[in-house]
């Protein structure tokens, strides 16, 4: 028995293409500057003004300092000093993404209303990356142990089987006539983009964009784990964050997620695919 176990470990965390963690470095530098890099336009009215202050719970930091528009700037500064340590890599990698997070979680914490996902997503696709080996030079060679793969399985997987599985035992609508994707496509925040207008009137077509979006935002945990299935499962992700970017007003989710996508492909099929790429270069 105590073999099985000792094989069955030894199968499970054996060395993988670690080439996906090149992507997904670069795609995390994309995401955080479109996350926080284009905030800077709005630190005077968001984080640095002295009549808009609000606190809500001890964890807001409002209760504890007043941010002033140059103290705001500065963390910002650093904020962005981080994002470009990841994107130098190698041994900045870690410390910039500390850097990061200290300042984005200072701002995030200074919110007295934060309506969005995609930082958070971020935060989590953040330590995964801390602990993963992107930091290593050569890894389209190189071969590692999967566990920060794994964590990145589990955090997608809490992400999108959480949200499918929401709609289906509390939103029944996602299973009938699909209205509430019309009503979404013009929600006053969220929505009211031009092809998210022409969409809320195609009913015909909600149902079946309903459906194939619970299905596969439940089914998402498993079904990602079948590698025959792991290639069309983020194709069709890839299909479901384009269409919310050119729909709706959700910022940068999209890019978020998709820094994820290179580590979640399975690392066989990524780097079958990396050859394929390489072959067609040569010739």
């Amino acid at each position: 028995m105590k073999e099985r176990i000792e094989r069955g470990l030894a199968w499970l965390f054996e060395p993988q293409w670690a080439g996906g963690w090149v992507a997904a470095r670069w795609l995390w530098v994309v995401a955080a500057t479109l996350q926080y890099g284009l905030d800077v336009g709005a630190i005077p009215d968001v984080w640095g003004a002295r009549d808009m202050v609000f606190a809500s719970g001890p964890y807001r930091l409002t209760e504890y300092f007043t941010m002033t528009p140059s103290m705001a700037y500065a963390i910002w500064g650093v904020e962005m000093l981080g994002i470009a340590m990841v994107a130098w890599g190698g041994r900045a990698l870690r410390p910039g993404l500390l850097l990061w997070a200290v300042c984005a979680w200072t701002f995030l914490g200074y919110e007295a209303l934060n309506v969005k996902a995609h930082d958070r997503l971020l935060a989590w696709i953040s330590i995964v990356l801390f602990v993963s080996p992107a930091h290593e030079r050569g890894l389209l060679q190189a071969y590692r142990n999967p566990f920060a793969r794994y964590m990145m399985i589990v955090v997608m997987s809490a992400i999108y089987g959480a949200t499918g599985w929401n709609k289906a035992l509390h939103e029944p609508t996602w299973f009938t006539d699909g209205s509430v994707l019309g009503l979404h496509f013009l929600h006053f925040h969220h929505g009211s983009r031009p092809l998210g207008i022409w969409l809320s009137g195609q009913t015909w077509l909600h149902p079946l964009m309903t459906i194939v979006t619970v299905v596969w935002e439940a089914g998402f945990p498993l079904l990602i784990l079948i590698r025959k299935l792991n290639p069309w499962m983020l194709l069709i992700g890839a299909a479901f964050h384009l269409t919310l970017l050119l729909t709706m007003n959700v910022g940068p989710f999209a890019f978020v997620s998709f820094a994820a996508y290179p580590v979640l492909l399975h690392p066989e099929i990524a780097h079958n695919a990396w050859r394929w790429v390489q072959a067609r270069r040569s010739s």
